[in-house]
């Protein structure tokens, strides 16, 4: 078996399982497939789990998409881009009173990003990206934190999971990479997604959510329980 269909054999048992009207699906999955086993395997795990609907109902939009221009950011945040790229443009506008002078130097600038219509943006905790279980590279360093670009870069995502008892997300990639966010504090955001809606899917250390219009102040919206 092909090694980067390994994982869509397990998706096509289950798929054979609850979908009969496949029949005998082959051990090698045609790509026309694997977006459906993704999703269809991915749909079960997620309900099975004791998580607000919303984060099945916006994950399952990128199962199944290679992500790109996975990158450090500022500090030890980690960002990765799924589906079309497109040019995010930031007006300058005037900095608050107490407002650093770098900070106003950024400000009075035109800013443009190159972002996808999917835009990952791992926060404010503590993270790994294994490689079959054996870590690869973390937030600790720059150096680390390009290893494990390098490694994620081109993965497509196939499953996302939440762990409530210790709040770990857990992010699983086709080709054997698992991106994992550990809290580090009581309330900090762990991570924030941003969809083609405009929309921002925010997970917070405390297992509580936010699923607001991106372009609103992050003081705005109401933090509701994940879990149900």
């Amino acid at each position: 078996m092909n090694g980067a269909n390994r994982p869509y054999h397990k998706l096509a048992l289950l798929l054979r399982l609850f979908r009969p009207q496949y029949g005998d699906v082959a051990p090698t999955v045609h790509p026309s497939m694997q977006r459906e086993l993704i999703e269809f395997t991915c749909a079960i795990r997620l309900r099975s789990m004791p998580i607000a609907p919303i984060f099945h109902k916006v994950f399952r939009e990128i199962y199944g998409k290679p992500c790109w221009n996975v990158k450090p950011g500022y500090g030890s945040f980690f960002t990765l881009e799924f589906g079309k790229p497109h040019l995010d443009v930031h007006e300058p506008t005037v900095a608050s009173n107490d407002a650093s002078r770098k900070v106003r130097r950024l400000l009075v600038r035109r800013s443009v990003f190159v972002h996808g219509e999917w835009h990952l943006r791992i926060d404010s905790c503590a993270w790994e990206v294994l490689f079959n279980g054996r870590q690869v590279g973390n937030g600790s360093t720059k150096l680390s934190m390009r290893r494990a670009a390098d490694l994620l870069d081109g993965q497509k995502l196939i499953r996302f999971s939440f762990l409530p008892e210790k709040a770990w997300s857990v992010f699983e990639f086709d080709l054997g990479a698992t991106l994992r966010t550990v809290p580090y504090d009581r309330k900090g955001e762990q991570w924030v997604l941003h969809t083609p809606k405009q929309r921002a899917l925010t997970l917070r250390a405390d297992r509580r959510y936010k699923y607001m219009r991106a372009d609103l102040p992050g003081d705005r919206g109401l933090w509701k329980p994940a879990l149900k």
